[in-house]
């Protein structure tokens, strides 16, 4: 009975653990998305138009019909995302519309920045679907 014990316990074990693993071998939508971010603000940089604009979901192209309007939105109302020198991500936010993800930059003059980036997902694809950036209080002293 003890060995039998111990067996179905060893078993048990056994099963946790290779569920744990298979959930960890899974990449969270988290981790893709922050991928995504990073890409768009790397094409952003080298201003890469077109790479930059095949990160945008199909309602952000409906509106800047094509890479030059898009980048020249970009550049006009967001101009701290191409000069992002520190970058850093809170929460990755789920919601019924898709998921949210904080991002934390500063630009070159050395002012901090939130940017809450809506993400949605288009045929397997993640895809932003827009920006709020808004210029953050530094609490350093």
């Amino acid at each position: 009975m003890r060995y039998g014990l111990f067996a179905l316990l060893f078993i048990l074990i056994g099963i946790t653990a290779h569920t744990d693993k298979a959930r960890a071998d899974e990449t969270s939508p988290g981790d893709e998305i922050k991928t995504i971010i990073l890409e768009q603000l790397n094409a952003f940089k080298q201003s890469d138009a077109v790479k930059a604009y095949s990160y945008a979901a199909n309602a952000i192209k409906a509106q800047f019909p094509s890479p030059q309007v898009f980048i020249q939105m970009v550049r006009s109302g967001y101009g701290p995302l191409f000069s992002a020198r520190e970058i850093g991500f809170g929460k990755t936010i789920e919601a019924d519309e898709g998921f949210y993800q904080e991002v934390w930059l500063s630009d070159r003059n050395g002012d901090s920045w939130l940017g809450i980036y809506r993400m949605n997902q288009f045929e397997g694809d993640w895809k932003i679907n827009g920006v709020l950036l808004k210029k953050s209080q530094s609490t350093a002293s």
